[in-house]
């Protein structure tokens, strides 16, 4: 089995976009790109947040490996959400995936869903696409299907402190959504992630987390550091200084979580 985590090094200097001649920033604005749109796709699709975060790992993992300049990111990320329902069992139907996808696409037109829903030849078209992108991502990441979010160690973390406050539960969960616009996944184990959204939310609120028994630190157990606390903390915040990282209605709210001492909230809420 593939191991997918790589130094912050590796994916910001030696990635194919980046020797195809991509700059970093304009990279990383793709990667939120693709990774709003998939959020975007996954709400209309009704299906879980796991599903969505599976399909954007995917989807990082698969541009540690190919181009974004040879790679259409949005065919490659609704490619990632179908193959994402299969692995999460949250099947959708083909031609709904389909259907959405396109009228995302085409969000400035009015008539997209309409059109693709009754011109056939546009459907095949489109269809064919989306199935060739999954076939070129399943090649692509050697048919790893493996995936564990930080979400499910953030879940049990919280359950094993005992630590009912929803204000916490749901910044946590937040910042994991919208971290996943980033690389943190393809640097760090899922507990380790799960331990930067616990630790910035609970910083943010000014929430005191308990010690375990004999003295313990509560994030021993997600086998992090101090340093590396921090350095997760550091990329996460990063997320909402970064506007290209932002959806649009983020990018015309304006606000910074720095500033304000506040995160953007995910449409998923926390189940």
């Amino acid at each position: 089995m593939t191991t997918w985590l790589f130094s912050k090094d590796e994916l910001e200097r030696k990635s194919p976009s980046l020797q195809d001649g991509m700059d970093a920033r304009t990279e990383a604005s793709y990667r939120g790109y693709y990774s709003t749109f998939a959020q975007e796709l996954g709400k209309k699709l009704q299906v879980s947040q796991m599903t969505v975060a599976t399909a954007i790992t995917f989807c990082h993992r698969f541009y540690t490996r190919q181009s974004l300049l040879r790679n259409n990111c949005l065919i490659v990320a609704t490619s990632c959400m179908l193959l994402a329902t299969k692995v999460e069992e949250t099947h959708r139907y083909l031609k709904e995936v389909v259907f959405i996808s396109y009228e995302l696409r085409n969000r400035d037109d009015p008539k997209a869903l309409e059109r693709i829903m009754e011109d056939r030849d546009l459907y095949v078209s489109e269809k064919q696409l989306v199935l060739y992108g999954e076939r070129l991502v399943l090649t692509t990441i050697e048919f790893d299907l493996s995936v564990v979010n930080p979400h499910k160690p953030l879940v049990a973390t919280l359950k094993r402190l005992r630590i009912l406050k929803q204000d916490l539960v749901q910044r946590a969960w937040n910042f994991l959504n919208d971290g996943l616009r980033t690389t943190l996944v393809l640097q760090f184990k899922p507990g380790q992630v799960a331990a930067g959204a616990i630790y910035v939310a609970a910083r943010l609120l000014k929430i005191k987390l308990p010690e375990e028994e004999g003295g313990r630190f509560w994030w021993h157990e997600l086998d992090v550091t101090p340093v590396l606390l921090e350095e997760i903390a550091s990329q996460l915040l990063e997320v909402y200084d970064n506007p290209s990282l932002l959806s649009p209605a983020e990018q015309r709210n304006g606000r910074s979580s720095r500033e304000n001492g506040d995160a953007f909230t995910s449409s998923q809420t926390f189940s």
